[in-house]
Parts: structure tokens; sequence; C-alpha cells
């Protein structure tokens, strides 16, 4: 079993930040897959082999931890190229990047609460929520509570604060990318 991710302290929703990010991604893929091609030329034919797995498996991983993080549109990207990516990338790749489905990171209880508060108002105080998150996604997160008057067991998905946000901004993003192409 994979262990559980560490919450996150926040969500990156700024557009810039979240266009620079996967900038970023793209030149260090691009670097790292030079470099890997360069070691590549030097290595023993045996070894190829192995080094190509593990290379592929590591750019998943980065990938797919950057996707987690960003939440919102770029995570589901992330899944649907799980679900697809047997037809185009390695299966290392593809066993990585299927992580996206079930282990991704919760965002700390600290950032969740507020959004909480302010969803469910005065109720706030009818419900005894536990603080870690039972799960979580590209859009929000679920707790299990206690509805106090009713003694009945409940879970709560709440929406990452700013990912309704987000998300606009990378649809936007995208537009822009399809139309200068």
């Amino acid at each position: 079993a994979t262990p559980p991710n560490p919450p996150l302290d926040h969500i990156e929703t700024d557009p810039f930040k979240r266009n620079l990010t996967v900038a970023g991604l793209g030149l260090k893929a691009g670097a790292q897959f030079a470099a890997h091609q360069l070691g590549q030329f030097f290595s023993s034919k045996n070894n190829r082999e192995a080094r190509d797995r593990e290379f592929y498996q590591q750019q998943a991983l980065q990938l797919a931890e950057a996707l987690g993080k960003l939440k919102g549109s770029m995570m589901k990207v992330g899944q649907m190229l799980s679900l697809y990516a047997q037809y185009f990338m390695p299966v290392e790749a593809v066993e990585v990047l299927t992580n996206l489905q079930d282990h991704t990171p919760a965002l700390a209880w600290t950032r969740i609460e507020a959004e909480l508060r302010a969803a469910l108002g005065e109720q706030y105080h009818d419900f005894e929520i536990e603080r870690t998150a039972l799960a979580a996604a590209s859009l929000g997160q679920v707790h299990r509570a206690l509805h106090i008057p009713t003694q009945t067991q409940v879970c709560l998905k709440i929406q990452y604060p700013g990912v309704a946000e987000a998300i606009k901004s990378d649809v936007h993003s995208l537009s822009r990318l399809v139309s200068m192409l």
C-alpha cells in the first residue's frame, strides 16, 4: 500500500504561477530527457532498458506530484493520462500516474476549515468533524463527521478554496494556446 501523502499547505490558484509551474515541468523534463539520452549513449546495451524504465518512472513521479499539488483541471489531465496513457507511454509511467486516481494529497485542515465554516455558517457547530481527510481528489476532499443533533454519521465533501478560479484560469490558458495554434 502507498503511504498517505502529507497534507498540502495551499493550492496554487494564480494563473501565472500555474502556467509557470506547467512550463517549468516541460523544461525540466526536456533537460532531463537530453541528459538521459546522453547517458544512454555511454551505457551498455544491457543497461539501457533498465535505465529507460527507471527514467520513465522518475519522470512520471515528478509529473504526478506536480499535478497532484496543482489540483483542479491540471490534476484531471493527469488522471485522464493515467486512463489512456497505456497507448503511448511506458508501463512504468502509467503505473505511477494511476496513483493520481487514489493517492493524492489532501489540503491541510487549517486551510480547509475556513471554507467549511463559511459554507455551513452557524450549522458548523452542529458537526464533530474529523480533521484528517477520508479522501482527496482533484476538486475537493471528504471528511467524516458526526451530526451532533441527530447522532448521524455523515461525510462532508468540501471544495478546495480557489479551485473554481484555478479551473477558469486553466481553461482560459488552454483556449489561448489553442487559438495560437
